[in-house]
């Protein structure tokens, strides 16, 4: 179990990342066809769904639901390059179907993953972090 635990530790990776910075930006640019405006919207969203996908993984009643919500996080986080995130929960999503159960620091370490990425869309959008003023669906 403790080297389960020093696993995960070591790919949330103190705030390090691949590239340097929690967003891969050459990704994003890519995705985005370097359309600008387009990276900013896709930003924008993306800040909004991974606060809400995160807030589900924590609510997630059973082992199927946490390992849903696990997957839906680390697809919204690879599609703009988030990749500490993605990597972090693409491991709690294999020791999820593994039968392990996540701790409540396995929960803290995507928490706080989630965290500095959302900081960094609002550094690099230079926004006031007021996220209330995105119209997002309900299918998220």
């Amino acid at each position: 179990m403790a080297e389960r635990a020093t696993a995960f530790r070591q790919v949330r990776g103190g705030g390090g990342t691949r590239f340097g910075r929690p967003i891969d930006l050459v990704h994003l640019a890519a995705q985005s066809l370097g359309d600008k405006s387009l990276e900013e919207e896709v930003l924008r969203a993306f800040d909004v769904a991974v606060g809400v996908y995160m807030d589900r993984v924590r609510s997630a009643r059973d082992r199927d639901g946490l390992q849903e919500r696990l997957r839906l996080l680390k697809a919204v986080a690879g599609g703009v390059g988030a990749w500490p995130l993605h990597d972090l929960a693409a491991m709690a999503e294999a020791e999820v179907a593994a039968g392990y159960s996540m701790c409540p620091e396995d929960f803290d370490d995507l928490a706080f993953t989630v965290a500095e990425v959302q900081a960094f869309v609002t550094d690099l959008l230079g926004d006031d972090g007021d996220r209330a003023a995105l119209t997002i669906g309900h299918d998220l």
